[in-house]
């Protein structure tokens, strides 16, 4: 900080006739009165295109008048109480790495004092306060081919202003028909060059839910020979029978363009007399062949899409003609 004093001439006895260092006309002192000593300096800104002037003049006895501080024309009165001044005055509006000329004038008892001074804004801290970027809104997840909405991004500054338009935006492009998770991110600086903190939006795009296929429980119904009942391919021969149901018709899944598969899962009877040769699951066909006997047999399936599998259900074979 550059301070310049200015020392006011003190004068004691009699009438002296003083001229002062700038040129100004004569200033007549009279007897016994004190001028004050005063000193200027530069105060500390608020930011870098404003300067603050501080006056402090003490020790006189001379009423002052009127005083006043003149920068870049601009004219502003300083407070003063008496013969004493303690004073900061503000100016704005100033251009950084400017020299400014500082014109302080007071007029004590008729006399007019001029002082002027020099004060170069490269000597004046800059803005080195930081612009926020607030972020509101937007879509922060979304399935595939779901649509996205780009939040709404602003950036203030305490000396610019709302500078909204000049953040940038970078980071990650959204692909919307792409799982991934994506950051995009949000940067601006100020006229004086300071960032600020970087803001950063992530959108998660997630593929779209796969709903699990389901099968049913069904019975198939073994008859005579010559007679067929539903869900029921049978041939039936004295002593042996071969019995398909089919599963096409009891297993389903609400997501389009699926391929399902069965499983055989396990088989069993239920009770009589009734063996089984052998259990087989085969495409949409559960199949029980050359069992004899009497009583119900049982297989177990499962259908899958591929990503998920069902529970197990069960197709029973009742063989109702006591064979």
């Amino acid at each position: 900080m550059k301070k310049i004093l200015l020392n006011w001439v003190m004068a004691l006895g009699a009438v002296a006739l003083l001229t002062a260092c700038n040129g100004n006309s004569d200033i007549v002192v009279e007897d016994g009165q004190i001028l004050p000593t005063c000193t200027i300096t530069q105060g500390v800104p608020l930011t870098g295109s404003q300067i603050t002037v501080h006056v402090i003049c003490t020790g006189g006895n001379v009423v002052i008048d009127q005083a006043t501080v003149t920068v870049d024309g601009q004219v502003k009165s300083l407070d003063f109480d008496g013969a004493s001044i303690d004073d900061y005055i503000g100016f704005l509006g100033l251009q950084d790495n400017t020299v400014y000329t500082v014109v302080m004038e007071a007029i004590i008892d008729g006399n007019t004092i001029t002082k002027t001074i020099n004060i170069t804004t490269d000597d004046i801290p800059l803005d080195t306060i930081a612009p926020i970027i607030t972020i509101t809104g937007g879509t922060t997840s979304l399935v595939v081919g779901g649509a996205y909405t780009a939040p709404v991004v602003t950036a203030t500054d305490d000396i610019d202003g709302d500078i909204s338009g000049s953040v940038v935006v970078g980071g990650d492009v959204v692909d919307v028909n792409a799982v991934g998770t994506y950051t995009i991110t949000y940067d601006v600086t100020d006229s004086s060059g300071n960032s600020a903190t970087q803001r950063t939006h992530i959108v998660t795009v997630t593929a779209v839910p796969n709903n699990a296929p389901t099968c049913e429980n069904f019975t198939v119904v073994v008859g005579i020979a010559g007679i067929t009942s539903s869900n029921n391919t049978a041939n039936v021969a004295p002593g042996s029978f071969t019995a398909t149901g089919d599963l096409s018709l009891h297993i389903n899944d609400v997501d389009s363009g699926d391929t399902l598969t069965t499983a055989y899962v396990g088989s069993g009877v239920l009770g009589g007399s009734l063996t089984i040769g052998s259990a087989t699951v085969s495409g949409n066909n559960a199949t029980i062949i050359a069992a004899t006997g009497f009583g119900d047999a049982y297989i177990d399936y499962t259908v899958s899409d591929g990503t998920d599998t069902s529970a197990a259900c069960r197709v029973t074979f009742t063989n109702l003609a006591g064979i």
